[in-house]
């Protein structure tokens, strides 16, 4: 949920500008999300047919994340340039500066232990962004830059069901830089992002619901690439699949699959790519799961 679903694609699209370079194709193979997430569906408890209250429990120990990833850029048929990358995730927590916030800090790291960017906020337990405070990754293919960032509460204020839906938005502005290609945002991104309980699972002996993410963003980006400019029209779809223990507070793992395609007004390139992110809980929260940040869980 949050960010990721925006970034991977914004990853994906830093290869755009590549297609008249000599790189590597291969044809188009994702990962099965099953293997890192072996999720089994279950059926709901009769507590859980009454509804259950999604609220995020800072906890006192900082949680650690893997994230496979793999984007598919220039697709043609069959064929597309591959990017793999493995990453860990620290998200750490500590008192907010008011009643009911607290701040969240997420600290992104390669196979090698480097850090590759870090982004924080205060937020509420609903998810809401109350402050933004900075946003960053970097990879191979480019950095993305996070300028500003707004999010409304991502869970709703009463109880949920299965099959009730709810949605949010998040507006942010962003700057990509990569090898070839460049672009800032003068006006901030509008997300609207559509939620849907789906039901109950049970990961690794932990329950959790089983929750249903969407957005569809379109618009005209200003892009530098190969020392021109270009205005691009950018579709970004995304999809997610969360797997969040409603006890604890805590996401346990998800699966995020994104579209990206992208058009010169000039007509000069295109990129139509595809990407997917797998992301586990590698490590256990403790019986507390609130006790980090005092006064944050009501």
């Amino acid at each position: 949920m949050k960010l990721r679903l925006f970034v991977l694609p914004l990853l994906a699209l830093s290869l755009s500008a590549c297609a008249s370079l000599s790189l590597r194709r291969s044809k188009i193979v994702f990962m099965d999300p099953k293997s890192i997430l072996p999720y089994e569906p279950d059926e709901p408890t009769d507590e859980e047919k009454g509804g259950v209250l999604l609220r995020l429990k800072p906890s006192r120990n900082a949680l650690t994340y893997e994230d496979a990833i793999q984007i598919f850029a220039q697709i043609e048929k069959d064929t597309a340039i591959p990017l793999e990358m493995n990453k860990r995730r620290t998200v750490t927590y500590a008192e907010g500066d008011k009643p009911g916030v607290f701040k969240s800090v997420v600290e992104t790291f390669n196979d090698d232990g480097t850090k590759l960017g870090e982004e924080g906020f205060m937020e509420t337990p609903r998810g809401g962004i109350v402050r933004f405070l900075k946003g960053e990754l970097e990879s191979k293919s480019g950095k993305v830059t996070i300028l500003s960032h707004a999010r409304e509460a991502i869970f709703p204020v009463k109880k949920v069901r299965i099959g009730d839906k709810w949605s949010y938005e998040e507006t942010l502005r962003t700057k990509v830089q990569g090898t070839w290609i460049s672009k800032t945002s003068s006006v901030p991104t509008r997300i609207k992002v559509y939620c849907r309980l789906l039901g109950f699972a049970v990961l690794n002996g932990r329950r959790c619901a089983v929750i249903a993410v969407k957005t569809d963003s379109k618009g005209v980006e200003d892009y530098s690439a190969f020392w021109r400019k270009y205005s691009v029209r950018v579709g970004i779809y995304a999809k997610e699949k969360i797997l969040f223990d409603y006890k604890r507070g805590v996401e346990l793992g998800n699966v995020v699959r994104g579209e990206t395609n992208s058009v010169a007004v000039n007509g000069d390139f295109s990129d139509y790519s595809k990407s997917i992110s797998v992301s586990k809980l590698v490590d256990d929260v403790g019986s507390g799961g609130n006790e980090g940040a005092k006064g944050a869980s009501r």
